[in-house]
């Protein structure tokens, strides 16, 4: 889908979902935004045809770029971020990335899933004309920082997710089930992170960088959003300081709990030692053995043994062992 929106000083507000040369076509004090969603071929083929972008930034329109980048060319810059999104039914993190050319007259936009922030900013040009006048850095940063404020509903999601685990960590007996949504935890705040981190730097070079077609005055504003996200890195470092806790609590349940199996056990084989032993003795097959013959013998060994091992049971329960 594609959809054009032109302002233009005599005419106005001019828009279509269609393909048409006239719009695409920028007089003087014309601006230009082009909103490619999920475009098909055609749709995309104005990257070329019209723009004459460069080849290289079309290719990395054109395939998913797994990084966030800025390049800047003489007539244009070219932007590639990230928006997040949590999948509930598979319980993981989904990127889905917004490339953006910006010039002196013109704003492109181009994404292969539906994004609320720039559905909403098309919205409000479309009921309020005139922001298309104030200027399309102002009109492209609202969209990114829109883009950047829907993080943090997404990391309390995250945030819940630990919460769960942190209750199910302190169990007795932690399942290994818990293990894993603790390192699926890790993963996905170290799949956060890889996007944030960069996409951080490329707010900063918008804040502070002299590039041509951001004005002064729309730097504050980026920056802005740059604090945003240093402030999310923060919130991702400390979540995964938090994990790297609860694995280690996790962790010590488990050594704990296989210790007291095997301190169970070896009290188990202990008693068990003595009782062999006598056993042993009346099963040697000597001739003359005084028990052999005695008419009670089987009773009073099975008797010594379990007094034994009674006895074993109670010294060690009075020593707290068990």
């Amino acid at each position: 889908m594609i959809y054009i929106l032109k302002y233009s000083p005599t005419e106005g507000l001019l828009h279509d979902d269609r393909i048409v040369p006239e719009l695409l076509t920028i007089g003087p004090g014309d601006v230009v935004w082009v909103d490619l969603e999920d475009p098909t071929p055609e749709e995309a083929d104005v990257l070329k045809t019209y723009f004459q972008f460069h080849p290289l930034a079309v290719e990395d329109t054109l395939v998913e770029i797994l990084y966030p980048k800025l390049d800047v060319y003489p007539e244009y810059i070219f932007l590639v971020l990230h928006g997040i999104n949590y999948m509930k039914d598979t319980k993981e993190f989904t990127t889905a990335e917004i490339d953006v050319f910006l010039g002196r007259q013109f704003l492109i936009t181009h994404h292969d899933h539906r994004m609320r922030s720039v559905r909403d900013m098309r919205q409000r040009i479309l009921a309020d004309p005139h922001l298309m006048n104030v200027g399309l850095d102002v009109v492209i940063q609202a969209v990114l920082d829109k883009v950047v404020d829907h993080y943090f509903p997404e990391l309390e999601k995250l945030e819940d997710r630990i919460e769960e685990v942190e209750a199910d960590l302190f169990d007795p007996n932690p399942s290994r089930e818990v293990l894993n949504k603790i390192l699926h935890l890790k993963r996905d705040l170290m799949h956060l992170k890889r996007i944030v981190f960069p996409q951080r730097e490329v707010f900063n070079r918008l804040s502070r960088d002299e590039i041509t077609f951001i004005r002064p005055s729309t730097r504050l504003y980026f920056r802005d959003t740059y604090d945003s996200l240093f402030r999310m890195t923060d919130i991702a470092d400390n979540y995964r300081d938090l994990l790297t806790g609860f694995l280690d609590i996790y962790m010590s349940s488990v050594s704990n709990s296989v210790n007291e199996t095997m301190k169970v056990l070896t009290l188990i084989s202990t008693i068990c030692i003595p009782m062999t032993v006598i056993s042993g003795i009346y099963g040697m097959n000597f001739r003359f053995m005084p028990e052999l013959d005695w008419q009670y013998g089987h009773f009073f060994a099975i008797i010594l043994m379990l007094a034994i091992g009674v006895g074993m049971f109670v010294f060690f329960k009075r020593k707290k062992w068990i």
